[in-house]
């Protein structure tokens, strides 16, 4: 995925998954995927650049 990506974009950073952990109440709401959007919150970070475009999956 990386590779299609690098094709499209000037940069592709690849970030460490931020997981919640909190698979009992992910469950219960039927939405274990739910976990790793804490792994959006990288994007802060990018301190380095004066402008960023966050796009989420539902975007792609």
């Amino acid at each position: 995925m990386r590779k299609v990506l690098e094709t499209v974009f000037d940069e592709v950073i690849m970030v460490d998954v931020l997981d919640s952990g909190d698979s009992a109440h992910l469950t219960l709401m039927k939405r274990p995927e739910l976990g790793v959007t804490l792994t959006k919150l990288h994007c802060w970070s990018l301190t380095q650049y004066s402008k960023c475009v966050f796009m989420d999956a539902d975007t792609l």
